[in-house]
């Protein structure tokens, strides 16, 4: 989304029952912090979460004329009646954009959710990650999907995206899928950067069995650049975030969820310097957790890059070792299918019959 200044007519409007005189054109969103609402950038504190602002993750949606609407990407219109009261907010099902793909990255099923809060240049499923189209679907319909079209299954996983954005429909589709099946394994693959503690004790509560914190960075400077979050004070909270859910799952998860650490490389995106920090800040917190290092495609806005010399990315893994880490895996390019441009991967699930596709 780009912004642009220019002159434009007013409408009136109203706002949880106040008239208002604003801008024609622009989003709702904008509409709200012109009118001085608290719009957050984070989960909770503010009337409206603002996250991946293209319109995918469904987190900023306030009620417009009786329906839930994503303010980051509605235009704002004459008569337009306007709530952003919370109570009001969740007498809605939450919505969300999302995709089921059988056998993709996991032993059963993966769920993969629309939006992120972050703008890496190289992101793998950035056809999903940063497309705002198609028919959002609540908890309770997406569960009900699964259950029809994926068979007997042990193991499901939910990627992005970032899946912990819209916090009330994770939540509510951990709770439709624990409900209807007890055995279920349920693996969530997060970046962890709004993860705060009660979070992950909900999303435990609620039948979340695995985890996988992806950690970007050790400093803010290759976070910053590893995820192409501008705002330093953003990218710093972000990575304080990561590191802290890490440490709290570790004190407090431990034989109780199973937790693998996972680690992108390539050297464009951040140094074997960095991933040594990296390793060796994982193993003061226990040098036995799980860590995966995961071997990055060029791909999105990056695919020119080249592939990473095979000696580099092997001694990678041995630096992760020498940080005093025990359990170090690499996840390999032969591990994991290449990024697609979206016709190819209309185009190759067409020819395997994927009829889970959403």
């Amino acid at each position: 989304m780009e912004e642009v200044e220019e002159e434009r007519d007013t409408v009136n409007i109203s706002v949880d029952g106040s008239a208002h005189e604003v801008p024609s054109g622009i989003s709702v969103l904008r509409v709200l912090e012109i009118l001085g609402y608290k719009v957050s950038q984070f989960y909770g504190g503010g009337v409206v979460n603002r996250m991946c602002n293209s319109g995918a993750c469904y987190n900023c949606c306030v009620v417009i004329d009786g329906q839930l609407k994503r303010s980051c990407v509605t235009p704002v219109e004459k008569g337009m009646e306007i709530i952003t009261d919370k109570d009001m907010i969740e007498r809605y099902e939450p919505l969300q954009l999302v995709s089921q793909i059988s056998a993709y990255l996991h032993p059963g099923v993966s769920c993969f959710t629309n939006g992120c809060n972050f703008a890496c240049s190289w992101c793998h499923n950035w056809n999903i990650t940063f497309s705002s189209v198609g028919d959002p679907l609540t908890p309770k319909q997406f569960a009900e999907i699964i259950s029809r079209g994926s068979g007997n299954y042990s193991m499901l996983g939910l990627s992005g995206g970032e899946p912990t954005l819209n916090r009330r429909w994770l939540i509510g589709f951990l709770k439709e899928l624990s409900h209807g099946n007890k055995k279920l394994s349920i693996q969530v693959d997060t970046n962890a950067s709004i993860l705060t503690k009660d979070y992950i004790d909900e999303l435990y509560y609620s039948g979340m069995t695995h985890i996988s914190p992806d950690i970007k960075a050790d400093s803010v400077e290759a976070f910053m650049s590893v995820t192409g979050v501008e705002d330093r004070e953003l990218a710093q909270f972000y990575l304080n975030r990561s590191w802290e859910a890490v440490k709290y799952i570790i004190n407090e998860y431990t034989g109780k969820l199973f937790y693998a650490v996972a680690i992108p490389y390539h050297p464009r995106l951040n140094s074997l310097e960095e991933v040594y920090k990296m390793g060796q800040r994982l193993a003061s917190l226990n040098k036995d957790i799980d860590v995966n290092l995961v071997e990055y495609h060029p791909a999105f806005r990056a695919r020119e890059m080249t592939l990473a010399p095979k000696g580099m990315v092997q001694k990678a893994v041995e630096l992760l070792h020498d940080a005093g880490l025990n359990n170090v895996w690499l996840q390999g390019l032969e591990d994991a299918p290449s990024p697609l441009d979206p016709e190819e991967l209309v185009g190759s699930l067409i020819l395997k019959g994927d009829q889970n596709r959403i």
